[in-house]
């Protein structure tokens, strides 16, 4: 017997002529201790050109700014103390050439350091215990520069390669190691902390949102459309093609190691520890990997887009909450296209990029809505 459920909204906030940066898919809400959240977002004028750069605190669907500067933020992470916030690094009135910048922010929101990198960024930083990965790329030449920067924001080594790395790295715990999904080559690298690499394996394909890690620290892929098991060799231990379209996204988990991820031809999959096809359904729009609660339910966060890609339209999507055996529990719509989404006990924060109507000026702008929604 299932829990039934019912969603109520505890607050919805629309910030008007924004715009969350939304390359790769990867974006990042914190949740504080106090039960605030941190997100980052970008301002934009008429042209839909970014004027300011904001990370902000919202606490009860109220906002304060914690980090504002005249480039455009991709995103930001935390390692559960430090913040660490991901820059474009362009200014509006200088777009040639945009040089990423990573910066790390104190718990009281100064800027602690910063460092410049030699390109544009193309990963969020990944966190070791005394460093972090990062990755630039230049997509004239089609290199990349890897670093491996100190949390006292030192150079501790750099290595320039060929390729774009596609999702972020992955650290592979207790193992001095990390794993750089490598798109164009179709290949995965595995890296030591040092910055030589150990282990190549190359694929057919790989896709957006190649690798994830499970509780014990296992290595999934998705790579040559299907949902691959890696060894630390990154052989392949089993791989789940499914029969209709194909897995372009790396998996979540439960506390079973049962795998979840949502197919191209918006279906969510739920695999078992084998790699064995458990259950399939529909659902209503695209999305990106869903979310598991303490409870083992499962939810999804998808949107269908307008038939019109090209007009600045709004979307809808959906969130949907699915039982470990896959019985739709409830659905509930949401305005906007979904960027990314975390769960904290029985809320569900939600954040999408919407459309917003300006009447004043009579052109339609970009906006940013954060829910806030409670399970109950």
């Amino acid at each position: 017997m299932h829990r039934e459920y019912t969603i109520s909204t505890n607050w919805h906030i629309e910030i008007p002529e924004s715009h969350i940066s939304n390359n790769f898919g990867r974006g990042k809400i914190s949740l504080l201790d106090n039960g605030s959240i941190l997100l980052a977002y970008n301002e934009t004028n008429d042209l839909y050109e970014t004027i300011r750069g904001k990370l902000i605190n919202i606490r009860n669907g109220k906002i304060s700014v914690v980090f504002d500067t005249n480039q455009t933020l991709w995103s930001h992470i935390d390692d559960g103390n430090d913040v660490y916030i991901a820059s474009f690094g362009n200014e509006v009135k200088n777009r040639q050439k945009r040089k990423g910048i990573i910066y790390q922010l104190s718990a009281s929101s100064n800027i602690q350091w910063q460092y410049q990198l030699d390109e544009f960024i193309s990963t969020l930083p990944v966190f070791l215990e005394d460093s972090i990965i990062v990755i630039d790329f230049n997509d004239s030449t089609g290199y990349e520069n890897i670093y491996r920067i100190s949390k006292n924001g030192k150079l501790v080594w750099r290595k320039k390669f060929d390729g774009f790395t596609c999702s972020d790295p992955c650290i592979l715990p207790g193992r001095n190691e990390f794993i750089r999904p490598v798109r164009g080559l179709n290949i995965l690298e595995k890296w030591s902390l040092d910055g030589d690499i150990k282990k190549t394996k190359s694929f057919k394909e790989l896709s957006e949102v190649t690798l994830s890690l499970n509780d014990q620290g296992s290595v999934f892929a998705a790579v040559d459309k299907s949902i691959a098991a890696l060894n630390d060799e990154l052989e392949v231990i089993w791989k789940y093609k499914p029969e209709k379209g194909w897995a372009d996204q790396a998996p979540v988990f439960d506390s079973y190691n049962n795998a979840y991820s949502i197919l191209n031809m918006r279906r969510l999959v739920s695999l078992d520890h084998d790699g064995n096809e458990k259950w399939i359904v529909k659902l209503f729009g695209y999305g990106k990997q869903p979310l598991v609660t303490d409870e083992g339910d499962i939810i999804t966060l998808t949107t269908m887009p307008n038939s019109n890609p090209d007009d600045l339209e709004q979307n809808t999507s959906k969130l949907e909450l699915f039982s470990d055996s896959g019985e739709k529990l409830l659905e509930h719509e949401i305005t906007g296209t979904c960027i990314y989404g975390k769960i904290h006990k029985d809320n569900i924060f939600v954040v999408t990029n919407g459309v917003r109507s300006n009447h004043d000026s009579g052109y339609d702008n970009y906006s940013v809505n954060v829910y806030s929604l409670k399970l109950k």
